[in-house]
């Protein structure tokens, strides 16, 4: 009898010891299980959240655009700080943001508002187009993203845009930038900006105010300025250094107003090009200066101008004040100068022989 009670407590023992494995490994089952369902309910909420968000930038972005489309300028400018505030929250489709911007701008004004609204409305609302890019474009603005996040990684399609007081100082374009027969009015300026890998693209604007130029880089693809027009109003002014560097071709100008240009003698051999002009209003080139053309004797690699088959108009007045002719090459061949054109070209002294 007590070898039986022993088995019988041995088994009991072993049927206990299993059971309690059977709990354990049923917890453990368990915890598993609770612990998938929370990672899924987690799952589920964020992509229910993504949705909601996704859902909610939709339709933000849809308000924005139909405001754009407002008859109100007031109701515009809202729409345009709207669209650039997505653009900031929405880094996925910030380009598709700036491209609606860019995309009001290359708009006639009469094909959103019709002909009988408010011009200056209008003009302010565009230019605020303008100030939002360039503060999010700037090289000065807060490093920290969450402030002001950057647009410089984004390209900028302004052809054919109508702009007005342009004000682009010390920004950043990581990609190119199309100004291509924009309209200029009011008073613009492209001043210590660089415009990385793909330049800038200035042919056949159109300057009915004013547009100053200068300290321009753009060491890859430089700057063209070709067909460009300059109004019996406009005035262009630049000013061109090697440092920073750009490449200027700048051929088949048609100047009815005041062009001037300054040419520092530290621009690079072949860097300015001012082929084939049509010249009715007033132009002004200033090469150099005495001071850095006595620094330049000697030098070799030395700038070349090419003037070469302009067409100088009756009533126009051309200077082309030199202080380094004797020591840059240029080429000064017009294919036509009517005979009460103003035509002056003026050379620096001869260098003083050093003793």
């Amino acid at each position: 009898m007590a070898g039986i009670g022993a088995f019988l407590q041995r088994k009991s023992g072993r049927e206990t010891a299993s059971a309690a494995h059977r709990s354990a490994d049923a917890s453990q089952v368990a915890a598993q299980a609770a612990e998938a369902s929370v990672k899924l309910n987690e799952r589920v909420s964020t992509i229910a959240a993504t949705r909601t968000e996704a859902d909610s930038l939709g339709k933000r972005y849809q308000d924005a655009a139909n405001q754009l489309g407002h008859e109100k300028a007031v109701v515009r400018m809202a729409g345009v700080i709207a669209m650039a505030q997505l653009a900031d929250d929405w880094p996925q489709q910030r380009q598709m943001c700036v491209d609606v911007l860019c995309g009001y701008l290359r708009m006639s004004r009469s094909a959103i508002v019709g002909n009988d609204a408010p011009e200056h409305a209008e003009r302010e609302v565009r230019a605020t187009v303008l100030r939002l890019i360039a503060a999010r474009t700037s090289r000065y603005r807060p490093s920290d993203e969450s402030v002001v996040p950057s647009w410089s990684q984004c390209e900028f399609d302004l052809s054919g845009a109508v702009i007005y007081d342009l004000d682009w100082t010390g920004l950043t374009f990581e990609r190119r930038v199309h100004l291509t027969g924009a309209t200029f009015g009011g008073k613009c300026r492209i001043a210590n900006s660089r415009f990385e890998y793909f330049g800038v693209l200035l042919d056949e604007v159109e300057l009915e105010g004013s547009l100053e130029m200068y300290g321009i880089e753009a060491r890859e693809c430089g700057v063209t300025f070709d067909h460009a027009t300059v109004r019996s109003a406009g005035d262009l002014k630049i000013h061109l250094s090697g440092s920073p560097a750009a490449r200027w071709e700048m051929s088949q100008l048609d100047v009815e107003g005041r062009m001037e240009i300054h040419i520092s003698p530290d621009v690079h051999n072949d860097s300015v090009v001012l082929r084939r002009a049509d010249v009715r209003g007033d132009v002004v080139i200033h090469c150099g200066d005495q001071e850095m053309s006595l620094k330049r004797e000697g030098w070799f690699d030395t700038p070349h101008l090419d003037f070469s088959g302009w067409n100088i108009h009756s009533g126009a007045r051309v200077r082309i004040e030199s202080q380094l002719v004797d020591v840059w090459s240029a080429e000064w061949q017009p294919r036509r100068v009517d005979p009460d054109a103003d035509v002056l070209l003026t050379t620096r002294p001869a260098v003083p022989e050093r003793s």
